[in-house]
């Protein structure tokens, strides 16, 4: 079984009678023999793909992703620091995101109607 990596076309537009562009995609294909199994796109932050968001092949994008959204916050944090209004603003939701960490384990337990995977004392604490 051999990895490869090659370029491939791949076109993108809703074939609406508007003109498509192109671009050039990296993809790692998994061979046997002289027959191409199946293949792994290669997506970046730089394509700037909504489709492909937080979906990229490499961890640097990930890093690139957080270190660009924490110095926008903080320069826009910093130009607003006087605004008593935006600092209350930034609390608020600073601890409601902590607040609202668990609810997707808890839709996921009542889809499922169990409790498994949950800490024992979490399934006590909702019992009350």
């Amino acid at each position: 079984m051999d990895v490869g990596m090659g370029v491939h076309p791949a076109p993108i537009g809703a074939g609406n009678g508007k003109s498509k562009a192109h671009f050039a995609l990296e993809v790692k294909s998994v061979r046997l023999g002289k027959h191409i199994l199946f293949f792994f796109p290669s997506y970046s932050v730089a394509d700037f793909d909504l489709n492909y968001f937080w979906h990229w092949s490499k961890f640097t994008d990930y890093v690139q992703c957080v270190l660009t959204f924490t110095c926008v916050t903080g320069y826009i944090t910093y130009l607003w620091l006087d605004s008593s209004l935006f600092v209350e603003t930034l609390g608020f939701l600073a601890v409601f995101t902590e607040a609202m960490l668990g609810v997707p384990q808890l839709y996921r337990n009542y889809q499922n109607r169990s409790t498994e995977g949950m800490r024992y004392g979490v399934c006590l604490a909702s019992n009350k």
